[in-house]
């Protein structure tokens, strides 16, 4: 399960995303780094050799795509590429799980590097995107498991992109694309921004959206369940309250410096708002439909797995520049169980594990590592054209 909350209406950020993976902590994932994905070919020969790691890049130049990588599969569950489309998937729960044809991942793979689509759109944006997926002929979506995709590409023109003067303001064109549940038909919907009925955006009337692992637009889920995802409306409404809070500091920080400074607490705001639980425990998976946040734990789904929220990602993207802030901060994660990782963590005393959790995990070579404490995250700022 993941979860996302976003708003195209910030008077000084064109968009502001955030979101949580959800997964198994032993899924082999690669951190946040410029890379490209390997072509549909390329992709099925290496999950047939089960080698589906794309090729890393250290700089935008080589690597179009600046997102995590999820190994075993050769996709990604979020991610921006380097003219500012951006792309985050939800799988929609689903009471059996079965094998499918095309991994959820390459969906957003697909989005973010149009080169690799296939069959190629009529053109490449995203109403083209979006023909494509709905009516092509060869439409690999119909043997994708549930999902919901959102979808934002930058619109923009300007004679000079690194020249303030010449710069027209970054606006997000942007819709939601899913299947409803694995095997249905294809629906895709506009997401639009509150600010395009008015002169400007306004900070105190912002249009927070959410997405978790509901059927969009459904009071019925996967499950046959009528069950709210409270989750949703309580992280659309702390994303409200977060950014109304700034309104007043960006008035008074207009300069380039400060408003790096800004969103650094910004980020921490909003890192603090992906971190957010109901105050009772999580006992089963309809239990983490009221948790943004779901700490890792071997009784979720399987006793022999780890799961829960692994890392959380932000992204910033500033209104009239086009700057970008994406920040990825790893949440928890495995590592090597021995003695001298048990010991360090009794005497550390921000992340002491109780002896039952350690007994929990005496049979297995991994232990969970909380790391929240320890912030290991990664940070990249580039401009988009």
């Amino acid at each position: 399960m993941c979860v996302g909350f976003w708003t195209l209406d910030h008077p000084e950020w064109s968009l502001v995303l955030c979101a949580n993976r959800d997964e198994f902590l032993d899924r082999p994932t690669r951190p946040a780094q410029w890379h490209n994905f390997p072509s549909k070919d390329e992709l099925s020969e290496n999950i047939a050799r089960k080698d589906a790691t794309p090729e890393p890049h250290s700089s935008p130049p080589t690597g179009s795509v600046l997102s995590g990588i999820d190994v075993q599969a050769g996709g990604t569950w979020f991610g921006i590429n380097h003219s500012g489309r951006v792309a985050f998937i939800t799988n929609i729960t689903e009471p059996h799980f079965k094998p499918h044809k095309v991994s959820r991942g390459a969906l957003v793979a697909a989005y973010l590097d149009p080169t690799k689509q296939t069959p190629q759109p009529k053109s490449q944006d995203l109403s083209g995107f979006l023909d494509a997926a709905v009516t092509g002929p060869e439409d690999p979506i119909v043997d994708t498991a549930g999902f919901n995709l959102l979808l934002l590409e930058p619109q923009r023109s300007s004679t000079n992109a690194l020249d303030a003067s010449t710069r027209r303001p970054t606006e997000f064109s942007a819709a939601l694309l899913s299947n409803s549940g694995g095997e249905t038909p294809i629906r895709a919907r506009t997401i639009r921004s509150a600010s395009k009925s008015s002169v400007a955006p306004d900070a105190t009337s912002l249009a927070c959206e959410g997405l978790s692992n509901g059927i969009d637009r459904s009071e019925i889920d996967g499950l046959g369940l009528r069950d709210p995802w409270k989750k949703i409306p309580l992280g659309e409404q702390l994303l409200a309250e977060v950014l109304a809070q700034y309104e007043q500091g960006l008035s008074n920080a207009r300069q380039a410096q400060s408003i790096a400074e800004l969103e650094g607490q910004l980020v921490e705001d909003l890192m603090n708002l992906l971190g957010s639980r109901a105050p009772q425990p999580i006992i089963t998976v309809r239990d983490m439909r009221d948790n943004i946040f779901v700490p890792a734990s071997l009784s979720i789904r399987s006793s022999a797995k780890w799961y829960g929220t692994r890392l959380s990602t932000v992204i910033l993207i500033r209104r009239t520049t086009g700057e970008v802030l994406f920040v990825e901060r790893d949440r928890s994660m495995l590592v090597p169980r021995d003695d001298a990782v048990v010991a360090a963590w009794r005497a550390a005393g921000g992340r002491t594990f109780d002896e039952a959790m350690l007994e929990q995990q005496a049979t297995i070579p991994w232990i969970m590592d909380p790391v929240e404490s320890r912030r290991t995250q990664r940070v990249y700022r580039f401009t988009i054209p």
